[in-house]
């Protein structure tokens, strides 16, 4: 049963690691090359820059409490169970 315990603790970390860098790029993404995705979505999508600004730090924000809600605190729950 430790040995499970120790596994999933381990994923859960790992996805939390994993999740966090995929988001701090798209947060980099977005600061760094804003005008050139922008761009890209313009181009596919009638969309103003307000509203694009908008829609992406709404999804950022998003990614960040599922990371939270469905890495970190399955972590510390099984960090209490141990």
């Amino acid at each position: 049963m430790e040995n499970h315990i120790d596994l999933l603790k381990d994923f859960f970390i790992w996805c939390a690691v994993v999740n966090t860098g995929v988001m701090f790029v798209w947060f980099l993404n977005l600061t760094v090359a804003h005008d050139f995705m922008y761009k890209q979505h313009s181009s596919l999508f009638q969309i103003s820059e307000q509203k694009f600004d908008a829609i992406q730090y709404s999804c950022v924000a998003g990614f960040k409490l599922f990371i939270v809600f469905f890495n970190i605190i399955p972590y510390v729950a099984l960090c209490i169970v141990r």
